[in-house]
């Protein structure tokens, strides 16, 4: 939960306002409970400036402590820690349930408003709750039960929070359109509204305000045409659209020096052909556009591209040493991988080819640079593996099928971290020795090869939950399933 303390503080202070005028407020003996929960407050903060918290301590009734008040019945009605030079973080074990009481609209001064992540909290009247809130600037209601339907959303804030900077209202239960009103708070920098039940179009003004930095509007039910100018916004540093099935869109061009640093639209209905001048997205650090339409050769500066229809020899990423994750799954790219020098990429950690036409011989070799590379799949290409001694230590995931092996490469009895392997659909004859079974592997496929005996193995890895061996030769009894099949 993002809350600060001086929120905290202005809200409990309220809680407490609240309860005093349905009765006078005397010291009785603390509740057991709440003088817990207010030790482990305690606790959670720095707290050796403090006057006040010096005087909670476990053995003494929490209703003599300086800054609390309590009901006759013993329940605390306020806590009042001001001047006391706290620091530190609320966790989110403070208990509020029920509905936000709408008379926290009198907390005129405030400046932050953090609910976010209380599940149990409903929000019986959004206009109400913010309606004399004028000088807020960051609203956090995610998680929090709105039931705001069609504009009346957007019109609530719009008319009571004209300095509103950042809204956050992920999983708020809002529906229908965004309200044309909501461009009348031209501060915004931040919007988040992911994972509720919006619909219609993403409306152009959004593109209007100058200060937008960040934009995300995933798993909603958005459709229609996004509107070029949001895309080309100057100051926009995130847009995430993804998970919008009916949203259409394409790239027309991008700017020179623009600012987007992650662009993702993947489960949309985006397409066309990517433009060369994504290439001035100098700032890049992730694009997904998996599951879209996109066709033609891919230009350089991307990512993440999966289950698209690209086209064309692999383009150097050269340039991006930053890279993490480049995943280029079930596309139709042909010629060699070796056109990109991998040792270019440090920090690669995923690397997924599989399932294109590249061809050739490739030594894996190649990636023994790569120290961070956990994740490599070049599957179901064109490509013979050149299987001789290579270090790749932190692997951990490795995907070989179809790549014209047909022994088992010793390289493997190094990969002292790999728990994933799938050697499937190549032409493996013989046996399967029996130092593939000292590993700790998870999941072994080793289907569709030539496969005739395998070695009863004196350990089997008690982690493995995975073993495929169909569509082999082998014969007779495979006495040591049972250690697989008890662990």
């Amino acid at each position: 939960m993002k809350i600060s303390l001086v929120s905290w503080f202005i809200f409990s202070l309220y809680i407490a306002t609240f309860f005093s005028m349905a009765a006078l407020s005397v010291s009785g003996q603390c509740q057991s409970h709440q003088q817990q929960l207010l030790l482990g407050f305690k606790n959670s903060l720095n707290s050796s400036l403090s006057v006040k918290l010096g005087t909670w301590n476990q053995g003494t009734d929490c209703c003599s402590w300086d800054g609390i008040t309590c009901y006759a019945s013993g329940r605390v009605t306020e806590l009042d820690l001001s001047s006391q030079w706290l620091s530190g973080e609320i966790s989110n074990s403070n208990g509020f349930t029920g509905k936000i009481p709408v008379g926290i609209s009198y907390l005129t001064k405030l400046v932050t408003l953090d609910l976010s992540q209380i599940s149990s909290l409903e929000m019986p009247n959004l206009k109400m709750v913010v309606q004399n809130l004028t000088g807020l600037k960051n609203l956090y209601l995610d998680g929090v039960n709105t039931s705001a339907n069609g504009m009346e959303w957007s019109q609530a804030l719009t008319s009571s929070l004209p300095n509103l900077q950042v809204l956050s209202m992920v999983r708020s239960y809002l529906s229908g359109p965004i309200g044309p009103s909501l461009v009348k708070l031209k501060s915004l920098s931040i919007i988040l509204l992911d994972d509720n039940n919006l619909s219609g179009p993403i409306l152009k003004f959004l593109a209007e305000f100058q200060n937008l930095t960040s934009l995300h509007l995933a798993a909603n039910n958005f459709s229609g045409s996004v509107p070029e100018e949001i895309l080309q916004s100057p100051k926009l540093q995130t847009l995430d659209l993804s998970s919008n099935r009916l949203l259409q869109g394409s790239f027309q061009n991008f700017p020179p020096n623009a600012s987007l640093q992650s662009l993702v639209v993947g489960d949309t209905d985006f397409g066309g052909q990517l433009p060369e001048s994504i290439g001035n997205l100098d700032l890049l650090t992730r694009i997904e556009l998996a599951h879209c339409k996109f066709t033609g050769p891919i230009p350089k500066t991307l990512e993440k591209l999966t289950h698209n229809n690209f086209s064309g020899p692999l383009p150097s990423f050269t340039s991006l040493r930053n890279l993490t994750e480049l995943i280029l799954l079930d596309n139709q790219l042909n010629g060699s991988i070796l056109s990109t020098n991998w040792s270019s990429l440090p920090n690669l950690v995923s690397l997924g080819l599989g399932r294109n036409s590249f061809s050739g011989l490739i030594p894996l070799s190649s990636f023994q640079k790569l120290n961070n590379l956990a994740v490599l799949d070049l599957s179901y290409n064109h490509m013979s593996i050149d299987s001789s001694f290579t270090n790749l230590p932190n692997v951990t995931s490795l995907n070989l099928a179809s790549c014209n092996l047909t022994k088992f490469p010793e390289f493997l009895k190094n990969l002292s971290n790999l728990y994933y392997l799938d050697l499937s659909s190549n032409q493996i004859h013989g046996e399967i020795p029996s130092w593939i079974w000292k590993t700790d592997l998870e999941s072994l496929n080793l289907s569709l090869n030539l496969l005739v005996e395998l070695e009863t193995p004196s350990h089997v890895s008690p982690y493995m939950f995975v073993l495929d061996l169909h569509g082999n030769q082998l014969q007779g009894r495979i006495s040591f399933l049972h250690q697989v099949l008890s662990t």
